[in-house]
């Protein structure tokens, strides 16, 4: 009975999905994707509904409202009590965007396209931001992807949105980072392997070194050490470019490549300026210079004054002596 109910209530809105066109994903059934992510966010709404987990009265009475809702659709409840619910529901918390999209699906499942496109709108506009209220029973990606079969939905009925695109949009721009997530292009995914096999890389390198007791040079290990933090902060900014987009329409396929190539030729300008003051240095006779700081230090001594690590004695060779 469970099942046979969902399947009366949604099929309105299979039958609108059918046709929508999708690009290049025309073989996936998106109605029946639709119905499998309310009955899920329902079921699990259900469970936490009576753990009360929010802070706030309003926003638990109003899960609790929305629970009884979907129990009254799954069970074949009549319209009057399911729309009751859900109006109690938002009455509870007016952000409770889920009980809008459940209004929007009875309008639809009851044949009045006209009332369910408002709701569907409606939609829309309250579910741009993902607030906890949603966590609890719906995760990320499914959040995004509920909103996407809606705007499809209405596009499919024949309702524009010219003029009104950033009206729906998500308050925090989160869409690529979304898309990325559930499906990177290429470029991105070259990107990131890149990225893991670098800073991973790094991180095993440095670490074997450490245990190793391997000894740099002071100024080479430094300019390893900011290669590595800047290859850190190029991921940052490919990051925040998904997540929130560059100001002045800057690409992270741009900035990141300049960025990084901009530190390696600083730190390649400066290790050459480093050698070509060390060979300048003039060390008196008596003196050499150390070979973990390249301070000047007496030949006699096997540890350096500046830096304290052991250096190497001067082995020197004997002159024959001639009869």
């Amino acid at each position: 009975m469970r099942n046979s109910y969902w399947l009366i209530l949604l099929a309105p809105l299979w039958i609108a999905t059918a046709n929508i066109e999708m690009g290049q994903e025309p073989a996936i059934d998106y109605g029946g994707q639709f119905s499998e992510l309310i009955k899920r966010a329902s079921e699990r709404l259900q469970k936490v509904a009576a753990a009360r987990p929010l802070k706030l009265k309003g926003l638990n009475d109003s899960l609790a409202n929305t629970s009884r809702a979907t129990m009254a659709m799954a069970t074949g409840g009549s319209e009057a009590e399911i729309w009751g619910l859900l109006d109690a529901a938002r009455r509870d918390y007016g952000g409770n965007s889920f009980a809008i999209l459940l209004q929007a699906v009875v309008k639809s499942a009851r044949g009045d396209p006209e009332a369910a496109n408002h709701y569907f709108e409606e939609f829309l506009l309250e579910s741009r931001t993902f607030t906890d209220f949603e966590k609890t029973f719906l995760k990320w990606a499914e959040y995004h992807q509920v909103r996407r079969i809606v705007y499809q939905v209405l596009e499919s009925r024949g309702v524009t949105f010219e003029g009104r695109e950033e009206k729906i949009h998500f308050r925090v721009h989160l869409e690529e980072l979304m898309r990325y997530v559930m499906n990177p292009g290429s470029e991105d995914k070259r990107m990131n392997v890149a990225f893991i096999a670098v800073l991973f890389g790094g991180l095993a390198l440095f670490g074997v070194s450490w245990l190793l007791g391997v000894e740099l040079p002071r100024s080479l290990g430094g300019s390893l050490a900011v290669l590595y933090l800047a290859v850190w902060v190029a991921y940052g900014v490919w990051i925040l470019d998904l997540a929130f987009g560059l100001p002045y329409g800057l690409s992270r396929f741009k900035v990141i490549p300049i960025f990084l190539t901009s530190v390696f030729v600083m730190v390649i300008g400066i290790e050459m300026a480093s050698l070509t003051q060390e060979r300048r240095k003039v060390v008196a006779d008596g003196y050499r210079l150390c070979p973990h700081c390249q301070e000047p230090l007496p030949e006699l001594l096997v540890e350096c004054l500046a830096c304290r690590k052991p250096v190497p004695p001067v082995v020197r060779k004997r002159k024959k002596r001639t009869s």
